[in-house]
């Protein structure tokens, strides 16, 4: 069964389905990303952090530079 996950990354909001009991690993696995800062009502998660339906998440891409 799926569910939906909200998802803000670089100022744009998506409605994204993924499996239920997926992961926010799953998540970034999907959509391609690494190097990236994911979060859920101010709280950082891991890639290992279960979504839940409807959740809103951000997700903040991380650079560096010298």
């Amino acid at each position: 069964m799926d569910m939906k996950v909200h998802v803000e990354f670089e100022n744009i909001t998506k409605v994204i389905e993924v499996e239920k009991g997926s992961k926010v690993g799953d998540l970034l696995k999907k959509l391609n990303l690494r190097n990236v800062i994911v979060m859920r009502n101010d709280e950082f998660l891991l890639d290992d952090d279960e979504l839940i339906e409807n959740d809103n998440i951000k997700i903040i891409k991380v650079s560096s530079g010298g």
